[in-house]
């Protein structure tokens, strides 16, 4: 606390000193203040004292006199306004103390800002870093692996429907969908399933196994409309959309520690049943990550891709009026918010150059 008589760094200006900076101390009696230097002083009565505050660096007071308009006495010692006296020093000091309070206000909201900020750009960081590290684990199962992981489920899968077993059907679905076979992955060996079911659908196993339902086959008009679809399904296998799934179910710190190991752990990861694999929808990022690759599929077979656009629209109405959910495998419940995906499908067109050519297809309709 600040007393009467105590002293204070300052520095003075005047004119008839060349306005030189005269260092030296200041204090306050009841009647003045005073300025005292190594061979010299100055006076501010009370009565006569005018002073400011000034925001530099961590901010100054300066004193004038009402009297004497060559004089400026400054102090960068805020402890001054500690004092009770005088009365221009009260009143400036309430001013000062709501200004510094503000300043410290706006201080702090800036820094819990910056801290979030900060935050959200590191969840960021870390996001695209666990993204990267998935692919990457996902990369080292090996296609034997993956082929044995389809086989399971597809046992499993077994149990629940029923697959068609006239083998004359299904090679004129797999002829059917040649072309695109051939630029989906060359270096997995694609083999088709035909489903006794209703419920339009197709489905794509690791390994490079394709469930198409007789249901798609009766709704669809077209062969593009068939392979729109399958596209879809490839893409999810050919991205290996299932087992990133199961590696980032494992947690940010089970991710960091398989990414610096070999594939084995990766392969320890996914040996806890394949049924895991398929038993849940796909997020936003893979089903969009499987549109834009089957999309590209379709192109680069000459297929026109238009057909997939046409039978989501007709699987969305399907599933508005038979609400197949509950009746059906959870391997086929893995298509939600088809409106976004039309949406998205239809400005692909609008923005892709050739808009005809494509191949002629064979149909294949499920007798």
């Amino acid at each position: 606390m600040a007393r009467a008589y105590q002293t204070f760094p300052a520095v003075a200006f005047h004119s008839d000193h060349g306005n030189d900076a005269l260092e030296g101390l200041l204090f306050f009696s009841n009647i003045a203040l005073t300025f005292q230097g190594s061979d010299l002083s100055f006076q501010i009565p009370v009565s006569q004292l005018l002073v400011t505050f000034e925001q530099v660096d961590e901010g100054r007071l300066i004193f004038r006199d009402s009297a004497q308009p060559e004089l400026v006495i400054t102090t960068s010692d805020l402890e001054v306004l500690e004092l009770n006296s005088p009365p221009a020093l009260v009143a400036l000091r309430e001013e000062v103390t709501g200004n510094l309070a503000r300043r410290e206000i706006t201080r702090r909201i800036k820094q819990v800002v910056w801290f979030c900020v900060c935050c959200v750009a590191v969840v960021w960081l870390l996001m695209i870093a666990s993204s990267a590290m998935v692919r990457a684990i996902a990369s080292r199962v090996s296609p034997q692996t993956e082929k044995q992981e389809g086989d399971k489920f597809l046992e499993e899968l077994k149990a629940d429907i029923q697959l068609e077993t006239d083998t004359n059907k299904v090679a004129r679905l797999a002829a059917m969908a040649e072309p695109l076979l051939r630029v989906a992955n060359g270096s997995v060996t694609w083999q088709f399933h035909l489903a006794n079911l209703d419920l339009p659908n197709a489905f794509a196993l690791p390994g490079g196994h394709i469930v198409v339902t007789t249901g798609l086959l009766a709704l669809a008009q077209s062969p593009e409309e068939v392979l729109g679809p399958v596209a879809h399904e490839i893409a999810h296998v050919t991205r290996k959309h299932m087992f990133r799934r199961q590696i980032a179910s494992a947690g940010p710190l089970l991710v960091f520690q398989l990414f610096f190991r070999s594939k084995g752990g990766a392969v320890g990861l996914l040996a806890g049943g394949s049924a895991l694999l398929v038993n849940q929808s796909f997020s936003q990022e893979y089903e969009k990550e499987a549109d834009d690759t089957g999309w590209d599929y379709l192109v680069a077979a000459n297929i026109d891709p238009r057909g997939m656009i046409s039978m989501f629209r007709k699987l969305k109405t399907v599933e508005e009026k038979e609400k197949f959910t509950d009746i059906v495998p959870k391997a086929f419940q893995s298509h939600p918010d088809l409106d976004k995906r039309i949406a998205r499908m239809e400005r692909k067109w609008k923005g892709l150059r050739r808009k005809t050519g494509f191949a002629e297809l064979r149909e294949e309709k499920a007798e």
